[in-house]
């Protein structure tokens, strides 16, 4: 277990041998946040507060810590010299200075960019989801940073003017069922491999669809601070999606699915979704399929705190290799009935001089993913050998 945090400020092409490392500071602590905290939440840029501890008689030229400066946060582990790991990329957006600390604050560009303009459409666009998206984009003045968008989804988005271009990109991606925009990490498995920093990118249920952990964590990587909870309003059991109306596509412009089992037994908790839908049947998919994973009042745990400073060099490239929001995580039994299949929502790392934590926000798996194709189920599968307990529902959690 030998690893390094490196500051990197100033890179022309994401490298770090084409940017400056700070070198003379003395690191306090680096906080980095990737992701949302919840699954219900729209996904915030990526951001950092970085601390160093300084004094007037050592400290480079403070006035070099303008807004909008790149900056980076490199990990380096020994037994991987020519494989560092970037574990945020973005620019400067405040800075506070006081007699012994120097604090600065970063935000991944992408997603800020987009969350800052106002744009207006002239021609209605009737199309995909992810055509929407693209031409979308090319609205605004940012940089050329969307990268995949998928959905097949037919939206309609009518003209407008001066709307906020991140809220309409947003409604397109909700479109899609488990549909929402977030933004590529920021880290890659070589230095070679990352030049141009993170990406904008529309993800959906599709992309929760593998069955194998890409994470499994033991028991003594998970700090014993967890918490299972069961509330009423965890559950949902009407769905409301807003479309686009349109006399011929989508009369009313809005469909409405309830679960009345779940309404009497728990009392009504609604759902609204804001989508660009075109088709009042693709509504009708979504708020089913929203029915189908939260009518249900399962155990729901939040967050999961990971040490990851005491792992060796070749278990902290692994789990750092494939962590990332969206990451399917295994942890072990913690009591009968509790779940161990999650999905990652959001990351936040602390990092010290000789500590380093992840704190994962999670969702249960079978509350946010997509139900097993036939395709995946494995060729020598049988009837015979399906457990006799096995629902449809909770075919979600396992892997057939």
């Amino acid at each position: 277990m030998s690893w390094n945090l490196l500051t990197v400020v100033d890179s022309t092409d994401g490298s770090i041998a084409n940017g400056t490392a700070v070198s003379d500071w003395t690191l306090n602590e680096i906080i980095v946040n990737h992701g949302r905290n919840s699954i219900g939440e729209d996904v915030p840029p990526s951001n950092a507060t970085l601390g160093f501890i300084w004094d007037a008689s050592g400290a480079p030229n403070l006035d070099g810590f303008v807004i909008g400066r790149r900056v980076q946060v490199w990990l380096q582990i020994d037994a991987y010299p020519t494989t560092p790991i970037c574990l945020f990329d973005g620019g400067i957006t405040d800075v506070v200075v006081t007699d012994t600390i120097l604090s600065i604050i970063a935000v991944t560009r992408p997603l800020a960019e987009i969350g800052r303009q106002t744009v207006t459409l002239g021609t209605a666009i009737t199309n995909t989801v992810a055509n929407a998206l693209s031409t979308l984009y090319a609205l605004g003045s940012q940089d050329p940073r969307l990268g995949t968008t998928i959905g097949s989804t037919a939206v309609r988005v009518e003209t407008f003017e001066t709307e906020n271009l991140l809220g309409v990109m947003r409604e397109v991606a909700a479109s899609e069922i488990g549909g929402y925009l977030t933004q590529s990490m920021p880290w890659g498995p070589t230095v070679v491999g990352y030049t141009s920093g993170p990406h904008i990118i529309n993800r959906n249920v599709s992309n929760r669809s593998q069955l194998t952990p890409d994470i499994t964590f033991t028991g003594s990587e998970i700090v014993d601070v967890w918490r299972f909870e069961r509330h009423q309003d965890q559950l949902v059991n009407r769905v409301t999606v807003f479309g686009t109306e349109n006399a011929t596509d989508f009369p009313d412009g809005y469909w409405v699915e309830d679960n009345t089992t779940s309404i009497d037994d728990y009392g009504l908790n609604e759902l609204e979704i804001a989508t660009r839908i075109r088709y009042d049947t693709d509504a009708e998919a979504v708020a089913n399929d929203k029915l189908d994973r939260y009518y249900v009042n399962g155990w729901i745990i939040e967050e999961l705190d990971v040490l990851l400073g005491p792992m060796s060099d070749a278990r902290l490239f692994a789990v750092l290799d494939d962590l990332n929001p969206d990451a399917f995580i295994q942890i072990p039994t913690i009591f009968t009935g509790a779940p161990t299949l999650f999905f990652v929502e959001g990351i936040t790392f602390t990092l010290g001089r000789h500590n380093m934590n992840a704190r994962l926000y999670v969702s249960t798996a079978g509350y946010s993913r997509g139900a097993q194709q036939w395709q995946q189920v494995t060729p020598t599968r049988t009837w015979a050998t399906v457990p006799a307990t096995l629902t449809w529902s909770g075919s979600r959690l396992v892997e057939l």
